[in-house]
């Protein structure tokens, strides 16, 4: 179990230029890789697209402590719901992260595939993703309304 809490995020060697690509659209200017991993992440976690990474990218995709503590958490929360609500996992910060890694891997295609389903059109994808978001607020509204 390793306590400390990693250094580096890594993705697929052989997506580094994909999450490159996908930095160059219009839709992500101003924005980093870390929000690129993220959103990834998120849809591969939504997806059930959990896919181990075969060979990493020597340098990684990019530091850990560029995360905000908001990103962390989100990291974290996805985590333990992956190990069914288990908060053990926490005390494990290297699989949190791997695990974080994982489904953004599952997701980099999700995500790249949703931008260009009409590239002429960025509205498309914001109009999905709103739709994604609004699908898990009620989702957890009808949980907590339990």
């Amino acid at each position: 179990m390793e306590s400390k809490e990693p250094d580096i995020i890594y993705c697929q060697k052989s997506d580094k230029n994909l999450y490159d690509a996908l930095a160059d659209e219009d839709i992500f200017k101003g924005l980093d890789l870390k929000h690129i991993f993220i959103m990834a992440m998120v849809l591969g976690f939504r997806e059930n697209k959990r896919e181990k990474i075969q060979q990493k990218e020597p340098g990684g995709l990019f530091r850990v402590s560029y995360l905000n503590d908001t990103e962390k958490a989100l990291i974290k929360s996805i985590a333990v719901s992956t190990e069914n609500g288990n908060l053990e996992v926490l005390l494990d910060k290297k699989k949190v992260y791997s695990i974080a890694e994982e489904y953004a891997n599952g997701g980099l295609r999700l995500l790249k595939n949703l931008i260009l389903i009409d590239t002429e059109k960025i509205g498309s994808f914001n109009k999905i993703l709103g739709g994604y978001l609004l699908e898990e607020v009620n989702k957890i509204s009808k949980n907590e309304s339990r």
